[in-house]
């Protein structure tokens, strides 16, 4: 075979195994890390009612009861981490209210980022259902009750209820892209999902808050 037809066949195969990597949920090509938004099949689309859904899904099955994963950031004190997204000011692909009164919020997060705590915050119970790891808590500077979803279950960082946990604390990581963080049956792709029990906005204002 001439030296060029098989440089030119090498490259084809190249370029077949990079389209491998196409994101269905955002319909174009690429690393789904890098793909964000297009949620609009989250819980409340797919006619997941929030806490309905909670109380009706069975936790996964676990072998037995582990001790809670330690944060890697969890000397941060009360300080934020600047490493790390402030999810609240993060753009809103999709918002919905579920028939429970939930407000369901998913934003414009990358696979895989750390998810940190704005204020110090209370957590009131935990779970791991279809749609991955979902820790719930009570933010003890404005007292609102919110919850994360779309987490991955293999970094539960937050598992004592009753403990709060301080501003910056990263309780997990975001997911949306994995099946066992809700793909494809309640996510189309990665994002981050904050339910709250008022509006989003009246629970998490934007704007950034110091960090270091």
């Amino acid at each position: 075979m001439p030296r060029s037809t098989f440089l030119a066949s090498i490259a084809l195969v190249a370029v077949s195994a990079v389209s491998l990597g196409a994101c269905s949920s955002g319909g174009g090509a690429g690393d789904p890390a890098d793909q964000t938004g297009n949620t609009e099949q989250d819980l409340s689309a797919m006619g997941v009612d929030g806490e309905q859904a909670l109380d009706d899904a069975a936790p996964e099955p676990e072998e037995a009861p582990q001790p809670e994963a330690i944060s890697p950031f969890a000397s941060a004190g009360t300080t934020l981490s600047c490493g790390h997204v402030q999810w609240w000011n993060s753009y809103i692909t999709h918002q919905a209210i579920s028939s429970s009164g939930w407000h369901d919020t998913d934003l414009s997060v990358r696979s895989s980022s750390a998810v940190q705590l704005r204020h110090a915050s209370r957590l009131v119970r935990h779970g791991v259902y279809g749609w991955g790891y979902m820790p719930e808590f009570v933010d003890t500077v404005t007292g609102r009750r919110f919850r994360f979803l779309h987490l991955r279950p293999q970094h539960q960082l937050a598992t004592t209820v009753g403990r709060t946990y301080p501003a910056g604390y990263v309780v997990g990581y975001s997911g949306g892209d994995t099946r066992d963080t809700g793909y494809p049956r309640y996510s189309t792709g990665p994002h981050l999902c904050v339910q709250t029990l008022s509006s989003y906005r009246a629970c998490f204002p934007a704007g950034h808050v110091a960090c270091h």
